[in-house]
């Protein structure tokens, strides 16, 4: 903010030492030359009074109306002074008076504030007088018109052409430090300095800037100096602004925050809105986060699409994350990230930022906050928190859109990543043709022995190609839980599950499987008439899951009521198993007896 600050301030009135000299323009004797000894005598009311009654002779108009230039000048109406110059310009004869006259008037409307004007008489006189001694003055006077008109390139090259005078190397050093290039600015008011040291001690601008850059390059008591000796009213309210800045460094207190507040009513608007702003900016630093959003409100609401608008809105949104409020922050963030806004960039990082903060709210949290704003944020420069989103997200269908993203666009572990996530959606849903190309997509990057079987191994299953399906899996270097789940599943279609069956029970004694996997392995023992097998298997599933009424059945069935007894007690909720199991019973007793 403080940076910005110094690109963003435009000075409107330019004091300085006057240009012209007159010490070589002879006025002939008469009333001209009276109302110029009026002028002198510092009594322009009385030489406008008596120029106004005199009618002059055609040779008379360039004196005439330069003499009238002066007494307006000299009494405050530079308006008519610029004009009254320019006339005398266009009526002398004689080349001093012609450059002079031209000037002067470029000079009077630059003191007014009129700075196109000044420009454009600037760039007449140096097309006019190409050769003129005045040239160096009259660069001097358009890089002070083009820096205040914004164009500063422009104004540091006239400063650069117009010699090593202290005006001009001032004028460059000013202008550098408008642009907010403190270091360059820097070392340019070094070399002012070295040749006249006394300058800024007479100059408001270069006592405003040069103050400027000394508060920026952290010297906050030589700029409190040069800034608390401003005294141009133009210049005034930026300076007070620069030794508030000073005070917040020191203190954030209220007094400091009213500095600001009383800026913010500035003639200046812009240093207005900036001065409410950094109000706000302090009050939320200082945890005042109620005064700061009211503030920053009627900001927002009376001075739409300013940057100060764009840093009120972002800030406010900052503050709505701090207070709970992620979802009133997430549309004050999309308002800036709709459009070019001056801060767009920062909106989408405090909206990523606001994602992954939202991850301690839970996951169907961040899905609500995802959906409101997640498209904007999906950019490869992102790619690190959208993996962590994705991975948040994972199972819910805020998710899918991400997913596919980070498999098309993401760097190339990435895409590997989210592609086996699309293979797994793809088998989930049987959609054999989504497997192919998820899987056509795996080899064009490349990817691993492993990824390529598991992905080839899905497409058989989705095909009903189970033999296939079980050489794929089977051939795995390393099989995980999902593997394992797979082989679990092809496990009853298969005529020779041996393979299958023994690869099922190395997993179960090494690492554990599913519940769901015992079950499969279980079913397949008691169907092939492999009584120990099947028990043990119903076994460890009934353990795993306690509500698993089926294979306490199985388990009644195999072991008989003595030894069974216990697991027919479990068949409490599925009615069906219930009745099976006493039927069971009564078949056995009636054969019993």
């Amino acid at each position: 903010m403080l940076r910005v600050l110094s690109c963003l301030m435009i000075l409107a009135a330019f004091a300085g030492t006057c240009f012209g000299d007159s010490s070589e323009i002879h006025i002939p004797d008469g009333p001209i030359a009276s109302a110029m000894a009026l002028v002198e005598g510092k009594h322009p009311f009385p030489a406008i009074k008596e120029l106004e009654s005199y009618t002059p002779e055609f040779s008379e108009l360039s004196h005439y109306y330069y003499v009238f230039g002066h007494a307006q000048d000299a009494a405050g109406d530079l308006t008519k002074a610029a004009s009254s110059y320019r006339f005398a310009s266009l009526y002398a004869t004689e080349a001093v008076l012609q450059e002079t006259a031209l000037l002067l008037a470029a000079e009077t409307e630059l003191n007014a504030g009129y700075r196109f004007e000044a420009k454009n008489i600037c760039e007449i006189f140096l097309k006019r007088f190409p050769n003129s001694d005045m040239t160096d003055k009259v660069r001097i006077l358009l890089g002070r018109s083009l820096a205040g008109i914004g164009r500063y390139r422009d104004a540091i090259r006239q400063f650069e052409m117009a010699g090593d005078a202290p005006r001009a190397l001032f004028g460059k050093a000013n202008t550098l430090q408008r642009m907010g290039m403190t270091s360059e600015a820097t070392r340019a008011y070094s070399e002012a300095m070295a040749k006249n040291a006394e300058f800024p001690e007479h100059d408001d601008e270069t006592r405003l800037w040069m103050g400027e850059n000394l508060r920026l390059s952290g010297m906050s008591a030589r700029a409190k100096n040069l800034l608390s000796k401003v005294k141009d009213p133009e210049n005034l309210d930026y300076a007070v602004f620069g030794l508030a800045e000073i005070a917040a460094k020191v203190s954030k207190n209220d007094s400091v925050i009213l500095r600001f507040e009383k800026l913010a009513s500035s003639k200046n608007r812009k240093l207005g809105r900036i001065a409410a702003l950094r109000a706000a900016e302090l009050e939320a630093s200082t945890g005042k986060l109620d005064e700061a959003a009211q503030r920053l409100e009627e900001l927002i609401a009376k001075y739409p699409f300013t940057a100060e608008y764009d840093h009120a809105m972002l800030l406010l949104a900052r503050i709505r994350v701090v207070t709970g409020d992620d979802a009133g922050a997430v549309s004050l963030l999309l308002r800036l990230v709709a459009r070019q806004s001056s801060v767009r960039a920062k909106a989408l990082d405090e909206m990523e930022h606001t994602l992954l903060a939202a991850r301690a709210k839970g996951p169907e949290y961040v899905a609500s906050i995802w959906d409101a704003c997640g498209h904007w944020l999906m950019d490869p420069s992102r790619e690190s928190s959208l993996v962590v989103i994705a991975d948040e997200l994972r199972g819910y269908a805020s998710c899918e859109k991400l997913e596919q993203w980070l498999s098309r666009y993401g760097s190339n572990p990435v895409r590997t990543k989210y592609l086996e996530r699309q293979v797994e959606h793809f088998a989930a849903a049987g959609d054999a043709d989504g497997i192919r190309s998820s899987l056509q997509r795996l080899r064009n990057l490349n990817a691993s022995g492993d990824i390529l079987k598991r992905a080839e191994g899905s497409l058989k299953l989705a095909e009903k190609d189970y033999v296939g399906a079980e050489q794929a899996l089977l051939s795995l270097e390393r099989m995980d839980v999902k593997d394992i789940e797979m082989l679990g599943e092809i496990l009853p279609s298969l005529k020779d599950p041996a393979k299958t069956i023994a690869a099922l029970e190395e997993a179960v004694s090494s690492a554990g499987v599913s519940h769901k996997v015992l079950l499969r392995l279980a079913d397949t023992h008691f169907e092939a008439g492999r009584k120990d097998k099947a028990i043990e298997y119903y076994r460890m599933a009934a353990d795993e899951e306690p509500e698993d009424e089926w294979s306490c059945y199985r388990l009644f069935m195999l072991l008989g009521e003595n030894e069974g007894g216990e697991y027919r007690k479990r068949i409490v909720k599925d009615k069906t198993l219930a009745q099976m199991a006493d039927a069971v019973l009564k078949e056995r007793n009636r054969n019993g007896k």
